[in-house]
């Protein structure tokens, strides 16, 4: 009888201060991109909330249009501004599901490697 293991790898990586800055840009424009979002459908939620039909036929904005509007996320990688949009999407399914607390903002200040 054979048995599954699992195993896993703890690696260490040390960037060059180029890659340590490419990193902190992107952490600083994926918070940017979650918590404008996030305050974008709070706004959207307070109007449309006595109008389902309205609330839920809105369109909000993507991450092109995040782009038009600071023109710095073009130096940062899609991807990750696409997956933010996409964990806030389920973070909201989430909370209206009853299953999870609201989305909150994040913070630059609070060290909480997610």
């Amino acid at each position: 009888m054979k048995r599954k293991v699992n195993r896993g790898l703890k690696v260490k990586i040390y960037p060059t201060e180029a890659q340590s800055n490419i990193f902190d840009q992107t952490f600083g424009c994926v918070r940017l991109i979650w918590n404008y979002s996030l305050m974008e459908r709070k706004e959207i939620h307070s109007l449309y909330k006595d109008y389902p039909e309205l609330y839920i036929t809105h369109k909000y904005k993507t991450q092109a249009d995040w782009k038009r509007e600071f023109s710095f996320l073009k130096n940062v990688d899609s991807q990750a501004l696409a997956t933010t949009q996409q964990e806030l999407l389920s973070a909201y399914r989430n909370f209206f599901k009853s299953t999870h607390k609201h989305p909150i903002f994040k913070s630059k200040k609070q060290q909480k490697n997610s």
